[in-house]
Formats: structure tokens, sequence, C-alpha cells
């Protein structure tokens, strides 16, 4: 009995990132069904045109836009072309089934930033403040009603978390293939957000 318990426990641990992305997987749709609205406005009309436009006309004065960063425009019509429906007209079928697709990619991302930056805080942190800090992150209903946005949030807080995530485990593994990554990902945030920069940097113990 006490052998079996053990393996339970070793493989629990083994697959605890598995597990704890499929919990947060979980909430996030629980979430989605009781508030199934996807949040599309003026801003997010702005950032599907500007993305558009990339792809039709790729320019750097198409990329490069006075008052939005092209990462998110980017991402929206590269996920719209992924499944056959680029240039979608606004408001047609395939536009809401292409928005709902980029809302259940975005609810992965952020699972699966949850799960590495939960994963991650098991070295930083006492067991205690770990899981409470990890519950926290867990309920938090308004990151999950960003990643229902057709916005820069619906996956800037999961990119912070990957970004925090990735420098912590510099600081431990200062590897050049950990630098890669990190260099990659504050890139990215770079083009995404670059307020959003200072937010892993202020986690440096």
């Amino acid at each position: 009995m006490l052998h079996g318990t053990v393996g339970a426990s070793s493989l629990m641990k083994k697959y605890s990132v598995i597990l704890i992305f499929v919990i947060a997987l979980i909430a996030r749709i629980l979430y989605g069904t009781a508030a199934p609205t996807v949040i599309y406005g003026a801003d997010s009309s702005g950032y599907y045109a500007l993305g558009k436009e990339m792809f039709a006309h790729p320019t750097l004065q198409t990329i490069i836009h006075p008052y939005r960063t092209p990462l998110y425009p980017f991402f929206i019509n590269a996920v719209f072309y992924s499944i056959g429906l680029g240039g979608a007209r606004e408001g047609s079928p395939d536009f809401t089934y292409g928005l709902e697709v980029v809302v259940v990619i975005q609810m992965i991302l952020g699972a699966a930033a949850f799960a590495a930056f939960y994963e991650a805080m098991k070295r930083w942190v006492p067991q205690s403040m770990h899981r409470l800090i990890g519950l926290c992150i867990l309920l938090d209903v308004f990151a999950f009603g960003w990643e229902r946005s057709i916005l820069t949030e619906g996956i800037a807080v999961s990119l912070v978390l990957i970004t925090t995530t990735t420098l912590l485990g510099t600081l431990l593994s200062p590897t050049k293939r950990n630098f890669i990554i990190l260099f990659f990902l504050f890139t990215l945030g770079f083009l995404l957000r670059p307020a959003l920069l200072t937010i892993p940097i202020a986690t440096l113990p």
C-alpha cells in the first residue's frame, strides 16, 4: 500500500506541469461557459485591419505603425490564415469563427504559461506561499476575461508569465540557450507592449 502511495506521489511530481496545465485550462473553459462573450471593440478592429494589411502588403509602413505595435495584429491574422480564413470580412461567419479560434489559442497559452510559472516558483518561494500564489493566479478571473478579448492583453499576461519563468530559470542556469530564449521573449514583449518588459525585471530577487 505504501509502495503504491509513493508511486502515485512520484508520478504526480513527474507530471505536475501537465496536471496544473489541465486544471488551469478547465478553469478557463468553465469561465468561458459562464461568460462566452468575445470582447471585440474599436481597438480590436484596428488590430485586425492592421494585420490584414501586413499580410496583404508587407512593407515597413504596415509593420511599423505610429500607434500600434505589430505583434498582436500579426498574431490574429496568422491564426486566421492558418485555418484558411485569411482576409475574412469583419462580421461574417468566417470572421466570428476565426475570433473563437484566436480565443481558444489565447486560453491554451494562458494555461500553459500559468503551469510553467507555477512550476518555476517552487524553487524561489516556500511551499505554503508557492501554493497561495498559484491559487491566486489560477483564480484570477480578470486574466480569464482578457484572454477572451481581441486585444494585446489577450496574450500579454501569458507572455509576461513565460518571460518571468524563463528569466528566473536563467538566473539558476545561465546557459547560452537560456539567454537566447530570454532575448527572443523580450523581443516579443517589445513588439507586443514594451511597458510590460519592466514586470519580469521587477521580479529579480
